[in-house]
């Protein structure tokens, strides 16, 4: 299964914009944030 490129875009601004460290780490987030998960 793949990721479309749109969103990988957004998940690496979220990256960048809240100072996640790493892919991982932003991985490990993304379900416990509703916000994010909306803006996904």
């Amino acid at each position: 299964m793949s990721v479309p490129p749109p969103v990988i875009l957004k998940m690496m601004l979220l990256l960048v914009l809240y100072n996640v460290r790493s892919e991982r780490e932003l991985m490990d987030t993304i379900p416990e944030r509703l916000d994010w998960l909306w803006f996904l």
